[in-house]
């Protein structure tokens, strides 16, 4: 009787773990397919949140927007701060290659003060004095480019048709989330199993919410500091490399660091000596230090409650299966986990691993299960 109790866990693990390999399998297999589906549920539901915020706001009295109204003011300002970002874009590479000789020779002269040895080394042993080590390098990257063109022109390709998809997808959504409603109540006949759906629909989507909220103020932070110290280092671009800040900022523990180097490499090339650099490289890491060990941790406090260490093996997991969109979705993607896992009595001891401090809420407990552990 013992033995046959002690084999019912083993079983119930050796199936989550069969389940949890099939899972990995199609994420990776139907990549192409589940990416802008995910993307379009993310975009679907921050529209939904800025149209009943641009509503309650712009409501008095008797007077109530319509919400049809409230979505279309979403919309364009979206739409508006898309076209913006392109202008940066588009603004600064033109201001860049028209700069381009300028920076070939600053770049050249910080080469030239490395040894001889380590570029003849990088170059596998082809090093022309005569000609300049930017240009060799520059020659060395393009023979990289040209090799893998093919594959650049089609994840390009790629990225634009899964943009139209997204649209596409978002467009239905709106279309048709007043059915959703009815939906989600006739899919299950008891009240219990109702109540819990709704209960997990409700924490993933408060949850979530809260992350973006808070990651967006959070990178606007990081991003208006540092435009404010690259402008006051005279640093040219501090537009671009700002944006640049903002949106690598959402990639958990390695974005903000990814996102130094534009700035950094910038200043190796405009500035002709080091000093003006290392003052930029100090003052970009402690606005990063400042914002992230001290301001973050203040604004979101313990309201995702997850672990640290699983955050980053979340961006680890999630960047293999799904690339640079696994890695900005990790962090939503891994609060959805825990969540659901954490409704659960056979999966919850893995909500318990994936929290910070190891208390989940039993499932029968809408309101704790809500909060987390506060």
């Amino acid at each position: 009787m013992e033995q046959h109790e002690s084999s019912k866990p083993s079983m119930s693990w050796t199936n989550f773990l069969i389940s949890a390999v099939l899972i990995v399998i199609i994420m990776v297999q139907g990549r192409s397919i589940l990416v802008p589906m995910v993307l379009a549920l993310g975009v679907w539901m921050v529209l939904n949140d800025a149209t009943a915020w641009i509503q309650a706001r712009l409501s008095f009295g008797q007077f109530q927007l319509p919400r049809r109204w409230a979505m279309l003011l979403g919309l364009l300002a979206g739409a508006l701060a898309l076209l913006r970002l392109i202008q940066i874009v588009a603004s600064s590479i033109g201001r860049i290659s028209n700069h381009i000789d300028r920076y070939e020779r600053n770049l050249e002269r910080v080469l030239t003060s490395f040894p001889a040895e380590l570029w003849d080394y990088v170059l596998g042993g082809t090093l022309d004095t005569s000609v300049g080590v930017s240009t060799q390098l520059v020659t060395l990257g393009s023979s990289y480019v040209t090799a893998y063109i093919g594959d650049i022109a089609s994840s390009a390709g790629s990225v634009m048709s899964n943009l139209v998809y997204v649209v596409i997808l978002v467009i239905f959504l709106l279309l048709e989330q007043g059915t959703f409603a009815t939906k989600a109540l006739n899919m299950f006949r008891g009240s219990t199993q109702r109540a819990r759906f709704n209960r997990i629909l409700d924490n993933i989507h408060d949850q979530t919410r809260r992350y973006v909220s808070m990651k967006t103020l959070v990178s606007i932070i990081t991003a208006f500091v540092s435009w404010l110290v690259m402008v006051l280092a005279g640093l040219e671009h501090a537009t671009l490399w700002a944006t640049l800040i903002f949106i690598l900022n959402f990639i958990p523990n390695i974005g903000s660091i990814i996102a130094l180097g534009f700035p950094i490499l910038m200043a190796v090339v405009q500035y002709p000596n080091p000093a003006p650099i290392l003052l930029l490289v100090v003052a970009l890491t402690l606005v990063q230090v400042a914002v992230g060990y001290f301001i973050e941790p203040r604004l979101m406090g313990n309201q995702l409650n997850i672990s640290p260490f699983v955050v980053l093996v979340s961006l680890t997991v999630f960047g293999i299966i799904w690339g640079i969109v696994g890695m900005f979705l990790s962090v939503p993607l891994t609060v959805i986990l825990m969540i659901v896992f954490g409704q659960f009595e056979s999966t919850r001891p893995l909500a318990v691993l994936l929290s910070g401090d190891g208390l989940i809420a039993s499932p029968e407990h809408g309101d704790e299960a809500n909060a987390f552990a506060n």
